[in-house]
């Protein structure tokens, strides 16, 4: 088990106590947290809604591979490949796991990295926000944006600017982060992100697509393990012509 390599095997380590979820400690800080007024609300928004039980790491995945499939729609006839060489590189020189390359994909080519950010309920701000992490503008060429919403999906591509923060003495290691927020105050989710997406918009950064639920029913464990239709609309990528409605299935 678990406890036993922890504390037996190579681990060495002390168990210090065990606590069961009926226990009076546990119970009070749980009730601390469910009546905080973020708990509330992203459990008001979120209910019901695709992914929104995965953890960051699986729902990025998935995200990544909608990205994926949405950029070979919009450029149907471009080579895609997964990267190598480099990409595939620490900066030690160490190799990296294939999902821990530098950029997601290449398209002809060109470096594509996709960083996805869950619209959340900032307590201390009394905002919506959208804040994307682990961002090195010096690996990749492009930069797809993609709003994890109530909603759906929003993806855009980000014009190096907009909402660029530092992190600090760490952002050799940890890259730079990106911030977008909602109006102060604005408790409905919808509005706020209408708000960042129009802030995205104004600011240069062209909307790519935008994947919509198709209703609330269904956990996300089993939208994941569904074949649904997902529907695809598609806006213009360079200000080339816009591209029709799409379906894929994701």
């Amino acid at each position: 088990t678990i406890i036993h390599k922890l504390c037996k095997a190579k681990g060495k380590c002390q168990h210090i106590a065990e606590l069961k979820n009926t226990d009076h400690e546990v119970v009070s800080v749980l009730d601390i947290h469910c009546s905080r007024e973020s708990t509330m609300l992203m459990s008001a928004s979120y209910t019901n809604i695709p992914l929104a039980t995965a953890n960051a790491s699986l729902r990025g995945l998935r995200i990544e591979s909608m990205a994926l499939e949405v950029d070979k729609l919009i450029h149907n006839d471009s080579e895609f490949t997964l990267p190598r060489g480099a990409d595939l590189l620490t900066d030690c020189g160490r190799a990296r796991a294939p999902r821990a390359a530098k950029v997601d994909w290449l398209r002809d080519g060109k470096r594509i990295e996709v960083k996805h950010a869950k619209m959340s309920w900032s307590e201390c701000r009394k905002v919506w926000q959208a804040c994307f992490h682990n961002i090195k503008f010096e690996c990749f060429d492009e930069l797809w944006l993609a709003i994890y919403s109530p909603k759906g999906i929003h993806f855009f591509l980000h014009n190096h600017k907009l909402g660029v923060t530092s992190t600090g003495k760490r952002q050799n290691v940890d890259g730079r982060a990106i911030q977008l927020f909602g109006p102060r105050g604005v408790q409905t989710p919808l509005y706020a992100l209408d708000a960042i997406c129009a802030k995205l918009v104004a600011a240069g950064c062209h909307a790519i697509a935008t994947v919509l639920w198709e209703g609330p029913d269904g956990t996300a464990e089993e939208n994941l393990a569904s074949d649904m239709v997902r529907h695809v609309t598609a806006a213009r990528l360079h200000g080339d012509v816009a591209l029709p409605s799409l379906e894929t299935r994701l």
